[in-house]
């Protein structure tokens, strides 16, 4: 599935779930090590597709088999992937897990804020074609009228909000 997102990373794009693989050797606490191959494999699936693992607080291990024994395996399989695009506009999201004693696996919480740009106001141009307009030369005329005495530039921008 990740090799198949290859080239559409400029979409924004959050994936979750159980991926039942590594990126990193830290990422699983047992006396069997996981085999490189299998990590350098995910870790460029992952990496081709455009992806990244989104951070979450809490328990890093989201698998555990053998609890309570000597043969207890940890292991983080669940994990947020997303693409720089989503990261972008949802630039303050937070993630979270969550310890449940129903599973095997625990839970993750994506919270998704959306930070809203402040919006800029474009330069003003005026174009004479807009002169052919009634409405804008009414509103040229009042706007004009209304600034005497201003130099100018101030009385063109004093009319660029009066538009």
């Amino acid at each position: 599935m990740l090799r198949s997102l290859a080239g559409l990373s400029s979409l924004p794009w959050v994936i979750m779930g159980d991926f039942s693989d590594l990126l990193h050797h830290y990422e699983k606490r047992d006396l069997v090590p996981h085999s490189d191959w299998l990590i350098t494999g995910f870790r460029n699936a992952v990496a081709d597709s455009g992806l990244q693992d989104f951070p979450f607080t809490g328990p890093q291990f989201t698998w555990e088999r053998f609890r309570g024994t000597a043969d207890m395996v940890e292991e983080k399989l669940d994990r947020i992937l997303t693409s720089d695009s989503w990261t972008s506009l949802f630039d303050g999201a937070t993630a979270c897990s969550f310890i449940t004693p129903y599973s095997d696996h625990i839970p993750l919480l994506l919270i998704p804020v959306m930070v809203t740009q402040e919006c800029r106001r474009c330069r003003f141009c005026f174009d004479n074609v807009w002169l052919r307009e009634d409405k804008c030369r009414e509103i040229i005329a009042q706007s004009w009228d209304r600034t005497v005495g201003m130099d100018v530039l101030r009385r063109i921008e004093a009319c660029s909000y009066d538009v």
